[in-house]
């Protein structure tokens, strides 16, 4: 992993506007105070009534008591301590089902895959994607279902930390390719490399963004193929609700005549396909033409900008 590109955030970080089913990622180095005050960010901004935090750590990760936390601590991870985990973590659940609270995960693994940890990874992975299907609505095999499809989704927002020093490649692209949001934390040059990370700032809400107004309007407007498309794999929907997410992601508001021409290109090109909504609105959704073209693009860009990230 030598040579990869370095993002240096200095503790200081942009949560936009999280929703239930949001999945963060965090990796950090041996400085508890610094992810423990990301934590308490998270924690300030979640319901205070009615809602449940869960904080899963090592021995001497550990919060100071507070009475909204319920905490696990372990110092070795076996297959026993996770089923433990996953014990509490059903009561959880139930509390969640009977008493419609809402649950801020924070499952903190600290530097995983040390010697001494004795756990398969495919077996650690899978316990992540079974927890991650939840916060999703997907029932994971073998849980009891309420619906024939799918389950309600939970009010859940779930983050997974790791000290990323002994984390193998293949394993952290598992983690990177099964969350929503991915953070790296650090004060020097780090082996890691994450091109998505989103812009730094002191708080979860921030007043303003970080790039100025005419560069993020350039920004929409030169990717704006693309972004379409990603609105439309989150779910199907008209031209002014695509308006409306611009406006709330990029703080830039775009005219109808700028984004429809996109629009009906996309319609033509068969990557997007359009249907009648309510009275004269046209609702769009991602064909699988467009999914294959959106899965391309995301690459190149990824691509695109780690190398012009190395270039700087």
């Amino acid at each position: 992993m030598k040579g990869t590109i370095s993002y240096n955030l200095n503790g200081k970080i942009l949560f936009d506007n999280f929703k239930f089913g949001d999945s963060f990622l965090l990796f950090y180095q041996e400085d508890t105070k610094t992810i423990q005050s990301c934590y308490d960010k998270f924690i300030q901004q979640f319901p205070q009534d009615n809602s449940i935090i869960f904080h899963v750590c090592r021995k001497n990760n550990c919060f100071a008591p507070d009475s909204r936390i319920k905490e696990f601590s372990f110092n070795l991870l076996d297959e026993s301590i996770l089923h433990q985990i996953q014990k509490e973590l059903n009561k959880c659940y139930k509390e969640v089902e009977e008493k419609s609270k809402s649950l801020l995960l924070i499952l903190d693994w600290g530097s995983w895959m040390k010697e001494y940890d004795n756990i398969p990874k495919e077996i650690f992975l899978a316990f992540l994607r079974n927890i991650l299907k939840k916060g999703r609505g997907v029932s994971p095999p073998g849980w009891k279902r309420k619906y024939k499809t799918i389950q309600k989704k939970y009010p859940l927002l779930i983050i997974n930390s790791f000290i990323p020093d002994r984390l193998d490649t293949d394993f952290v692209n598992e983690l990177v390719s099964s969350h929503k949001r991915i953070y790296l934390f650090q004060k020097n040059d780090s082996l890691l490399s994450f091109p998505g990370i989103s812009p730094y700032q002191e708080t979860i809400f921030p007043q303003k963004h970080t790039l100025p107004p005419e560069i993020l309007e350039k920004l929409v407007k030169d990717n704006l193929e693309i972004l379409c498309l990603v609105f439309l794999e989150k779910d199907s929907q008209s031209g002014y609700n695509i308006l409306k997410n611009i406006a709330n992601h990029f703080h830039c508001i775009l005219s109808q005549g700028t984004l429809y021409p996109v629009l009906y290109s996309l319609e033509e090109l068969g990557k997007i396909i359009a249907s009648n909504g309510k009275g004269r609105e046209k609702i769009y959704t991602l064909s699988q033409k467009g999914e294959e073209e959106l899965k391309n693009k995301k690459q190149q860009l990824l691509q695109g900008f780690q190398h012009l990230a190395s270039f700087f």
